[in-house]
């Protein structure tokens, strides 16, 4: 199709997402839909090609799903914090303690979970107390975050961090934010000045150390295809808001708009860590001589 075309879903959306070759969708009811291929397990819940939505079964009073543009599984987060997931795990990126493919969904065992992202090779979890686990396989990197090289299957905690507030995984790097407002990072410090600015270039960190606030990153994402490192991407997607870094010399100042033009927030960098609450819609964010549009979601 080189033209949008309506998705014929029954319900009203409360969150989408673009998987490998499919797409998936959470209604506001709590149920989950999804549609597109399944070649590889690659998250579709369903155990065929589906040109139109179906509903996923087993998947009630969701709240949150995950998914991502790369080959891996998919998650979902219930109003209770349980996690599901499902589709390709050759890594072990699902944490059901197994390498094998899913193509219905299993629970995962954290509880109280509120958040999960995937990398490459591993998966990374915030919990309601503030906690960090992760899980994962080929953790040369240190991805993982326990001081050590090896896999887990299943989700391991990782030590040495204040409660945190917001967790972000790169490739073959992880960024959580603490409620502090501190940044902290662990995984290879990829890129030519250090993709964690932490350490040397290329320094594998396998714990978490605490890293200098960015200037001009406005919302952190992960573009898994091309960038092994945590970074600002140009097209993000945020929840209740957008993080603003002020720190440095060339944040001399920061501007929020809406589509209209209208001016949302105006300020100066004040060497620390904001969030800037935002109802749903599409911004742009300008520090200094970058621009960001940022989609917000409830």
């Amino acid at each position: 199709r080189y033209e949008p075309q309506r998705v014929p879903l029954p319900k009203k959306v409360k969150q989408i997402k673009g998987g490998w070759g499919n797409g998936i969708a959470l209604m506001e009811d709590g149920t989950v839909w999804t549609w597109g291929r399944n070649s590889g397990g690659r998250g579709l819940g369903l155990d065929s090609l589906w040109l139109t939505p179906g509903e996923i079964q087993g998947l009630k009073g969701i709240q949150r799903i995950m998914s991502g543009p790369s080959p891996g599984p998919t998650f979902a987060i219930d109003s209770a914090g349980t996690l599901y997931g499902w589709g390709s795990n050759n890594t072990g990126r699902l944490g059901d303690g197994t390498r094998e493919t899913r193509l219905t969904p299993v629970t995962i065992d954290l509880k109280s979970v509120v958040d999960v992202q995937r990398g490459s090779n591993h998966t990374i979890a915030l919990t309601a107390d503030g906690s960090v686990w992760t899980w994962g396989d080929r953790t040369r990197f240190g991805v993982l975050g326990i001081d050590s090289l090896e896999s887990s299957l299943v989700p391991v905690r990782v030590p040495g961090l204040p409660p945190v507030k917001a967790i972000y995984a790169g490739a073959i790097a992880n960024i959580v934010i603490d409620i502090y407002g501190d940044w902290w990072g662990w995984g290879l410090n990829h890129g030519p000045t250090g993709g964690l600015v932490i350490g040397q270039p290329r320094d594998t960190i396998t714990t978490p150390r605490r890293i200098p606030n960015p200037c001009n990153v406005l919302h952190l994402g992960a573009d898994q295809n091309n960038s092994q490192h945590s970074r600002a991407t140009t097209a993000n997607t945020s929840y209740g808001g957008v993080y603003l870094s002020t720190e440095g010399g060339e944040c001399t100042s920061i501007r929020i708009i809406d589509i209209s033009g209208r001016t949302l927030f105006n300020g100066t960098g004040s060497n620390q860590i904001r969030f800037v609450p935002l109802p749903p819609g599409v911004y742009f964010v300008f520090a200094g001589t970058t621009r960001q549009k940022v989609l917000v979601l409830p």
